[in-house]
């Protein structure tokens, strides 16, 4: 095995003292959908629903002279890193958007338990974001990014690596979701070395095609706007060291994949399956429509990243079919306009933009959604930013409540 090879192999190794490998399942349903050989990389099953605590693990685990660690997240790092700070009984520092729903809140600290302190900090990522650093800063601690880091790269190719061990083969072709590209360089990285017959996909949500401006422009470049009800892969701009392993790839291979028709598979999941998925986790899934005829009678294996799906503010009634509907409905937030100016955020950090009604809005608004999910999924009523944040006693860095809510970035 050549170095990144090794390095995966011996991360991978260091992963079961965290938990055992996720399951590699072929999928009945799909193999007779598209007549092909389906299988699903089930990281929806880890123990914080989320591939994220892979690369939090590992560049952890290499910094283990440090005492405190500090992140800025309301989404899968947020929860990745709580677990791994209570694996490892090292002190965490979280900081997390006023906004974020009260759910992610309780599972960042039940992952974390003692070990970690949760930081309600801004409106606006951008403001948690620099409150985080500033406190790294301040009490020396370690930063951990969510994706742009060599030792995270390294832990997520724990995935991939997984992968052939449990297939015993390499797949004709490999379809993985892109966010800032921690999962999709690892993955190149090491089936260019391992399999290089592997055939990668590269799949990015249609509001967030960040990957697919980096390939044209041959470097990272920001977005100018980013929808975010792809949270887990909404992101502005790749990471710089990520796109050095993912520069050269195909054009025809990142795929981008609408918002709403994501809901659709979401649902098909769901009630065929009993499947849960985030719409990220759903990405690799849905692109095998756009593939259906390169993958007939060929092995496909899917990465489905994570199955953190937010059910919360689902009160009220449902969106309209219309899509300017679906805008009022939620006082039209789905789409963030983005300043290049103001610092990229983390790329799950999307979940601090979502409002209640995000994903519910969405799914809600399908004209053919299967009565019960679409009964449970509901758009809620406008999302009251000023009264969330007066909920939460010991929140800082707010902003004036009559600010607009698109003032700034919200991914």
């Amino acid at each position: 095995m050549t170095d990144f090879s090794n390095q995966a192999a011996e991360a991978t190794e260091r992963m079961r003292q965290l938990f055992p490998a996720t399951p590699l399942q072929r999928n009945d349903h799909l193999s007779n959908v598209y007549d092909a050989d389906i299988w699903l990389k089930r990281e929806d099953l880890s123990p914080v629903r989320s591939y994220k605590l892979r690369g939090a693990f590992n560049a952890m685990g290499k910094q283990a002279d440090k005492d405190v660690f500090v992140c800025a997240s309301a989404g899968n790092h947020a929860q990745g890193v709580a677990y791994v700070c209570r694996h490892l009984q090292k002190k965490g520092v979280i900081f997390m958007p006023v906004t974020t729903p009260e759910q992610k809140i309780r599972k960042t600290r039940l992952f974390g338990g003692a070990w970690v302190q949760v930081q309600l900090v801004g409106d606006y990522f951008d403001d948690t974001l620099r409150a985080s650093q500033a406190y790294c800063a301040e009490v020396g601690g370690h930063f951990l990014s969510p994706f742009d880091d060599p030792d995270v790269i390294e832990g997520q190719a724990t995935v991939t690596y997984e992968m052939l061990e449990q297939l015993g083969r390499s797949p004709d072709v490999f379809v993985v979701p892109v966010g800032g590209g921690g999962l999709s360089s690892s993955a190149r990285r090491l089936l260019s070395e391992r399999a290089p017959e592997t055939e990668i996909f590269y799949v990015e949500p249609s509001g967030g095609k960040s990957l697919a401006a980096a390939v044209q422009a041959g470097a990272p470049i920001a977005l100018e706007q980013v929808d975010t009800f792809v949270d887990g892969a909404a992101v502005a701009k790749m990471g710089v060291n990520t796109f050095a392993a993912l520069k050269g790839i195909d054009a025809d291979h990142v795929l981008d994949i609408p918002e709403d028709r994501i809901c659709t598979t979401i649902l098909d999941m769901l009630n065929t399956e009993g499947i849960v998925l985030e719409p990220a986790g759903a990405l690799a899934l849905d692109a095998l429509k756009d593939l259906k005829d390169k993958i007939k009678g060929k092995t496909v294996v899917c990465v489905s990243s994570g199955g953190n799906f937010d059910f919360e503010g689902v009160e009220g009634g449902r969106a309209g079919h219309d899509p300017a509907d679906r805008a009022r409905s939620d006082g039209g937030r789905h789409s963030h306009q983005y300043d290049p100016a103001r610092p990229v955020p983390d790329p799950d950090d999307a979940r601090a933009a979502r409002e209640c009604s995000g994903v519910a809005g969405r799914i809600g608004a399908l004209p053919k959604a299967p009565g019960r999910a679409r009964g449970i999924c509901r758009a809620g009523a406008p999302y009251d930013r000023q009264q969330l944040s007066e909920r939460r006693s010991g929140a800082s860095g707010r902003r004036d409540p009559s600010a607009s809510p698109l003032n700034g970035r919200d991914l």
